[in-house]
């Protein structure tokens, strides 16, 4: 193999691998904010149903629905307890 080829190869393969850095960040990290929705978005459908015999529950509206969806499950909880203290 001659030395230009080589070098090709080389800065091929380093510019290959910086694009891979770049973008598998920024999917992972979407990735786990649709992980996260999902997981809160569940965690008030189940919240719901479980409490409904006492008539605790949660509205499902949009800023619920956006509370859950970007923190989770902890959303969900500090919902549930903004609820009991301010009774609201």
């Amino acid at each position: 193999m001659s030395t230009p080829v080589l070098i090709a190869c080389i800065v091929t393969a380093a510019v290959a691998l910086f694009l891979a850095v770049a973008f598998i960040k920024p999917v992972k990290g979407l990735f786990l904010l649709i992980l996260n929705s999902a997981a809160g978005w569940a965690g008030l459908y189940i919240f719901n149903k479980l409490f409904a015999f006492c008539s605790f529950a949660i509205g499902i509206n949009i800023a619920s629905a956006s509370i859950a969806g970007i923190l989770g499950l902890p959303g969900v909880a500090l919902m549930a307890i903004v609820k009991l203290i301010y009774q609201v």
